[in-house]
């Protein structure tokens, strides 16, 4: 860890700032550990509001025998983990297979007839103008990013079962927010808030991607 860090400063022109970087890293260091999960600590937790509407439920997709394997993988790591759990829901979206930029797929529920039904969350969002107006004047810039940012937010316990999703070989459901629901920015972002409070006015900036 301590490489790791001076990696990171290295770049800064006086040792006084290097040193106090430093310290400050080394302090939390815990915090950097991306080999367990870890949830944020609020209470607000994601809310899925389908009114009265009966539960939705389709079929999975077809997969190879090797995405099936490599699906049940991410899945066996995810019930290891607590993100998700096997389920007996009346609920059940698809799953689909996204390629990233190095050639490998992950696998994303495909939420579309759920979000269909989901009351719009509005709660505001930055724009990109507003916060590169608000970057002006500053010297000194540095990044966190949340590691599996939405798996680090609770939903509602009574929620949970509309998040199930479907393989051919069963069913489960998230114990906390996946990607793909329609309310999950406004949710990450009214967390952010609440979590830097008015710091967010002076020295900080929440961006989603």
């Amino acid at each position: 860890i301590s490489t790791t860090i001076d990696s990171l400063v290295h770049h800064l022109g006086q040792s006084n700032q290097r040193q106090q970087i430093k310290s400050i890293l080394e302090d939390y260091s815990s915090l950097f550990d991306t080999t367990t999960p870890r949830k944020v600590i609020t209470l607000i937790h994601h809310v899925i509001d389908t009114g009265d509407h009966s539960p939705v439920a389709a079929r999975p997709y077809f997969k190879t025998i090797q995405q099936r394997k490599d699906i049940q993988n991410d899945i066996d790591k995810m019930l290891k983990s607590g993100i998700v759990v096997p389920s007996h829901s009346s609920w059940s979206s698809p799953v689909i297979l996204l390629k990233k930029p190095n050639g490998e797929f992950r696998f994303i529920v495909d939420y579309r007839k759920l979000n269909s039904i989901t009351k719009k969350d509005a709660y505001p969002q930055p724009t990109t103008e507003e916060l590169l107006q608000r970057l002006g004047g500053h010297k000194l810039f540095t990044k966190l990013d949340l590691k599996s940012g939405y798996f680090q937010i609770p939903i509602q316990d009574q929620d949970k079962e509309n998040t199930a999703f479907c393989m051919q070989d069963g069913l489960y459901q998230f114990e906390v927010l996946p990607m793909g629901l329609m309310n999950a920015p406004p949710t990450f972002q009214r967390v952010m808030n609440n979590i830097i409070g008015y710091n967010r006015w002076d020295y900080v900036l929440i961006y989603l991607d």
